[in-house]
């Protein structure tokens, strides 16, 4: 597979406090990376050095090819970012915030804004002063910057965060979707497990700024066997069922109620979430159980 980001022994301290230890990882095309860990485990810090708002005491690194300073900032170009609050000029309309933004990444599509905000579902909202949105609003804005200029590469610090279900729904398949249509590579951060392991073919476990662990989606599954439970909005149990049964006819799986138990899955996460879409089932969740994701993740870094 093509390597999309690469470091080796990256590390960074402010102060006394070391965030990054020798951290060396790489990221690879058409991936969804879930980037977990407790708060100062280092992930925001990885984020910041990727995208050049920061620079490592130590170690190397390439992305998209480039390893020169030169090379790393022409590379950035082609980068879309979500790290921490997104900032905005509050007192001009969301629309005119991305045209700015497509101004300076250099998009030839003047229609790019209207798109991007239809996207994340703002174009309702796209003429009105950012001071007036919501934080679920302003996540959205920040999530339309990062998409417009098409990336190669997307880093999302918690995208999920202050989005309402239909919201966190909405940009979930958004993100699916720029994966499936144009190969996006992403490195996405989020405390929601539940809602990342619908996303993620990878994880990426930081703790006290140290890779403790890489390890993917099916393997995850099978660390954590018991049973796949599958969480449906109300009424769509037997719908999900049938649409499983029909791709799977050997699957062992279990109706209760609203939840699917799947006992003998060993495909990936993301196959299952587009089936359930196709038959136009909503999956509120998808996650191990017997050792749930947060107890694993816990137990790495206890």
């Amino acid at each position: 597979m093509q390597a999309v980001f690469t470091c080796e022994g990256l590390s960074k301290r402010y102060r006394s406090v070391t965030a990054l230890d020798g951290v060396s990882l790489t990221l690879e095309k058409g991936r969804i990376y879930g980037l977990v860990g407790n708060n100062g485990g280092g992930k925001t810090t990885l984020m910041r050095l990727i995208m050049g708002l920061g620079y490592p005491d130590s170690g190397k690194m390439t992305l998209l090819g480039e390893s020169t300073p030169k090379g790393l900032r022409e590379a950035r170009r082609r980068v879309g970012a979500f790290i921490e609050t997104p900032i905005y000029n509050g007192s001009v309309s969301g629309r005119a915030n991305l045209e700015i933004l497509c101004t300076l990444y250099g998009v030839k599509d003047r229609d790019m804004p209207r798109k991007m905000l239809e996207q994340v579902g703002l174009s309702d909202r796209g003429r009105q002063p950012v001071r007036h949105y919501s934080l679920g609003q302003r996540q959205r804005l920040g999530l339309a910057g990062a998409f417009a200029i098409q990336p190669e590469l997307l880093v999302l610090d918690e995208p999920l965060n202050g989005l309402d279900p239909a919201g966190t729904k909405e940009v979930r398949e958004l993100l699916l979707r720029l994966r499936q249509e144009q190969g996006a590579t992403m490195l996405i951060s989020s405390h929601n497990l539940a809602q990342l392991n619908l996303l993620a073919t990878d994880y990426i476990i930081l703790h006290r700024g140290r890779v403790v662990e890489e390890i993917t989606g099916e393997e995850l599954a099978r660390q954590c066997r018991g049973y796949l439970s599958l969480r449906l909005e109300p009424g769509q149990g037997r719908a999900a069922y049938r649409a499983l049964k029909d791709k799977w006819d050997a699957l062992d799986m279990e109706q209760v109620e609203d939840e699917i138990r799947l006992r003998n899955y060993e495909g990936s996460h993301q196959a299952l979430y587009g089936v359930l879409t196709k038959a136009n089932v909503e999956v509120e969740s998808l996650e191990p159980v017997g050792l749930s994701l947060e107890e694993y993740f816990t137990r790495l870094t206890r």
